[in-house]
């Protein structure tokens, strides 16, 4: 019996034991599950939000589709643009096309018209240096002169000087004469050489009439070809316009000149080359509305000369310009001398500018002057402004 009242007794003491463990355990997964229900609701809620911000009038699926839509409107226009573009290259590329056809039509044009003047002129003869007289008679006093120092008889159908008599000038202004016999002409060159072979002296010299332009060009071919014989010992001789070498080849300038319609051909290769081209560029000069800008570069090659000269043809301030003056002196590694020129149609400007720098030992440099004619002539004026825009571009260059 005794022990039967334990049993009960120990059974008593461990039901409340187990009980409180049961529902703490209980206790404890519910509130886990109210946790993971708080955090259901949390994620449902983000949830919903997310798809109001997708899916909304202003969500982000509206905005990806006003994005896309800009983007087909944008590749539309960029289409276009390049189409517009393409049309632009291709109206820019006749027109440069048409000019260079044009640029082309106008130098055989000046080339025509220099014939042209060239015929007009054989008749002619230019009398300088003949002394004024009290109410001169050219048509009797110049051929009575011709007579009495170079013996040949002539006439002209018409003779006038080329301008009025002015005042602080001593030489007298320069004759033109049309000859009635043009075959005279060569005659009283040749007069005019024997007597200057024999040593008499004439008051008054005699050249052909040509234009300039031809002129000129046979002064510049005579020049390269005397710096030839001097320093190439090089006998070339200048035959038909041109200069022939001993082998029979022309020569061909090193640096050679540039017409608008090689700049206009230009390519991104060459203007890629030249823009490293460092340039130094004095203040400009100005006189009755003509305007002189000068640019130089230091140079000890030919490739660096035309580089200087391509890179001033080519510049947005510099195209423009009427005239492109290029002068040039500089030695060579091997220690020979290489000096030219280019008027540009401004004629006697180079050889007047290499002079100058050769008599002011100017050396290693190249110069481009660009002038823009105004509306007035400047006569020999233009030279001064030319040289002392040398002369500073040289100062600029060697002080740096």
């Amino acid at each position: 019996m005794p022990s039967k009242s334990n049993k009960s007794t120990n059974s008593e003491n461990l039901s409340p034991s187990v009980n409180t463990s049961t529902l703490e355990g209980i206790h404890d997964a519910l509130k886990q599950i109210n946790c993971r229900l708080d955090r259901y609701d949390k994620l449902t809620t983000e949830v919903s939000d997310l798809k109001a911000d997708i899916w909304e009038q202003e969500g982000i699926s509206q905005q990806l589709k006003s994005v896309a839509a800009d983007t087909d409107h944008n590749s539309a226009d960029i289409e276009s643009l390049k189409a517009e573009n393409k049309k632009l290259r291709d109206e820019l590329n006749l027109v440069r096309s048409v000019v260079i056809k044009m640029d082309k039509k106008i130098t055989y044009m000046e080339s025509e018209l220099t014939d042209l003047r060239s015929r007009s002129m054989r008749d002619n003869i230019l009398v300088h240096n003949f002394a004024y007289s009290d109410g001169e008679n050219l048509l009797h006093d110049v051929p009575a002169k011709i007579k009495e120092h170079l013996g040949v008889d002539v006439k002209f159908i018409r003779i006038h000087r080329n301008g009025v008599r002015r005042e602080g000038y001593r030489r007298p202004v320069t004759i033109t004469g049309k000859l009635e016999d043009r075959n005279l002409k060569d005659v009283l060159l040749r007069a005019q050489k024997d007597a200057r072979n024999n040593g008499k002296q004439v008051p008054f010299f005699i050249t052909a009439q040509e234009p300039i332009s031809i002129t000129e060009n046979r002064k510049k071919m005579y020049e390269i070809s005397d710096n030839l014989k001097k320093n190439a010992q090089t006998n070339a001789k200048v035959s038909k316009g041109k200069i022939m070498l001993p082998n029979g080849h022309e020569y061909v300038e090193e640096v050679s000149p540039l017409q608008n319609c090689d700049v206009l051909s230009s390519n991104a290769e060459l203007l890629d080359q030249i823009k490293d081209t460092e340039v130094v560029t004095p203040p400009p000069m100005q006189k009755d509305g003509n305007t002189f800008i000068a640019e130089a570069s230091i140079v000890k090659s030919v490739t660096e000369v035309n580089n200087l000269h391509w890179k001033v043809r080519c510049g947005r301030s510099t195209a423009s310009a009427d005239h492109h003056i290029l002068v040039y002196r500089f030695k060579d590694e091997r220690g020979k001398i290489h000096q030219s020129y280019h008027d540009d149609g401004e004629y006697g400007a180079g050889r007047r500018l290499l002079k100058y720098m050769i008599n002011t030992e100017i050396n290693n440099c190249a110069v481009v002057i660009c002038r823009w004619k105004g509306n007035r002539f400047l006569g020999y004026d233009r030279f001064s402004i030319m040289e002392e825009l040398v002369c500073m571009s040289a100062d600029e260059l060697y002080s740096e």
